[in-house]
């Protein structure tokens, strides 16, 4: 079997997209199309005779890159091809000087990323609600508003002091799309808080969700602000397990735990797990 890998282009969307969600994963083409628009140069697929059989999406800004997606077809598994994917991609990266890889990938894939290089940071948890339309009302306190473009300075000051990296293009793309669902807190004037979502036919993400304020309080009104905005159905929330303000607003607003996932690391950094105030992180990727 003749493996190729080549770079991924908007020509591979609707195929990927269709491989995407047979897996049960919760994405549509918008999702992809808007990695692709992210980073246009470091997504890959893996094809046999023309046939695509697997993947990776990659997210890469400056020092950090995030993987997603990273799928070989079932039929097409135990044959070294994913391994192949990984190795690609990671020489790739490795060659344009980012320093830290990062992926969110389901539990029983773990052995696999350690193989890879990549070590255990934290667990995660998809948490899944049927939001009813209208269940949420808008809301007013802890200085809660939508997102205006001169709070976006702010929010960005508020990303990289969580999360170590600069994130702006993720963040400015999703504002982009979905202008509407993205809010923020304050207080006297300086932004303690944001909150972005995003709506496809195939349900809602919630994330990433941030608040400095420290209370479940203040974290819940963030969530319910989003919440408040997105259409009726399915809709997801991604976190670390072990964030105790986290466990307390889902089970507040009715979401339940749907599947564990592990946040690995490939990097020489001492990368750490996610303080308190991390909520949610984005939900572009899982795999």
């Amino acid at each position: 079997m003749k493996v190729e890998v080549r770079s991924m282009g908007l020509q591979d969307v609707d195929i990927l997209t269709f491989m995407i969600q047979k897996e049960g994963w919760e994405f549509d083409r918008s999702d992809i199309e808007r990695i692709l628009h992210i980073d246009p140069d470091n997504s890959i697929i893996a094809s046999v005779d023309g046939k695509i059989i697997g993947g990776i999406t990659v997210c890469s800004m400056g020092p950090w890159a995030l993987l997603g997606h990273v799928l070989v077809d079932i039929q097409h598994r135990k044959m070294g091809v994913g391994r192949r994917l990984m190795d690609y991609v990671l020489r790739k990266l490795d060659s344009s000087g980012v320093g830290t890889v990062e992926v969110f990938g389901e539990s029983r894939a773990a052995s696999f990323y350690r193989r890879n290089g990549f070590r255990f940071i934290e667990e995660c948890a998809i948490f899944e609600k049927d939001l009813g339309e209208g269940e949420f009302s808008v809301v007013n306190d802890y200085g809660i508003r939508r997102y205006e473009p001169k709070d976006m300075d702010g929010l960005l000051r508020i990303d990289r002091s969580i999360v170590r990296f600069d994130r702006s293009k993720i963040i400015n793309a999703f504002i982009s799309s979905f202008p509407r669902l993205a809010h923020v807190s304050s207080v006297d004037g300086e932004l303690t808080g944001y909150v972005l979502a995003r709506s496809s036919p195939i349900g809602n993400d919630v994330g990433p969700l941030i608040s400095l304020d420290g209370s479940a309080e203040a974290a819940l009104r963030l969530l319910q602000s989003a919440l408040s905005v997105l259409p009726g159905g399915a809709t997801y929330v991604i976190g670390p397990t072990e964030n105790a303000i986290l466990n307390d607003i889902m089970k507040e607003t009715g979401f339940a735990q749907k599947q564990k996932l592990v946040r690995m690391i490939r990097s020489t950094g001492d990368i750490t797990p996610y303080p308190p105030e991390m909520l949610a992180i984005s939900a572009t990727e899982y795999g």
